[in-house]
């Protein structure tokens, strides 16, 4: 599981080379407080501080 997050945030990294003075604004919606929503508010978060 962790290995194909990572080649996601590597994709996704890879397709927003370049686009430093663009500005996005990302939403992610979570329902509950399972383990994977859990996981992909950590991953959101991350990415957004590495930018």
């Amino acid at each position: 599981m962790k290995k194909k997050i990572n080649d996601q945030i590597e994709i996704f990294e890879e397709a927003i080379k370049g686009s430093e003075d663009k500005k996005y604004v990302l939403r992610l919606y979570v329902a509950g407080a399972t383990p994977r929503s859990t996981e992909s508010i950590i991953i959101s978060r991350r990415s957004a501080r590495n930018t």
